[in-house]
């Protein structure tokens, strides 16, 4: 259902000729995580990241499908990149033993 919302609310902003922001991405990419459809998923962070590449949030939840696809090198890259980027909730995982296999 959510998924739906998403794209009606898509389409309407490319209607409207609207912009359509990086946290819109980020949520899309969020649905498509929860449903398992991890490509989907990096497809929207992407995007997400393209817009705003500042922001760690969406390197980690890039990671984290990335994580899930097996792609643990990559994953971690990301995970690295939040950290970088001063996403505090992912520095304070790879700081701890349980983030010792991304070092």
């Amino acid at each position: 259902e959510a998924l739906k919302d998403f794209e009606i609310a898509k389409n309407n902003f490319l209607k409207k000729k609207e912009k359509i922001d990086e946290y819109f991405y980020n949520d899309i990419g969020y649905v498509y995580f929860k449903l398992g459809s991890y490509n989907l998923a990096i497809d929207n962070y992407e995007k997400a990241i393209e817009i705003n590449p500042k922001e760690g949030m969406f390197y980690t939840d890039k990671g984290d499908a990335l994580y899930e696809l097996g792609k643990e090198d990559a994953a971690c890259a990301n995970y690295i990149k939040s950290s970088e980027l001063g996403y505090e909730a992912f520095q304070e995982y790879l700081n701890s033993s349980d983030g010792d296999w991304c070092k």
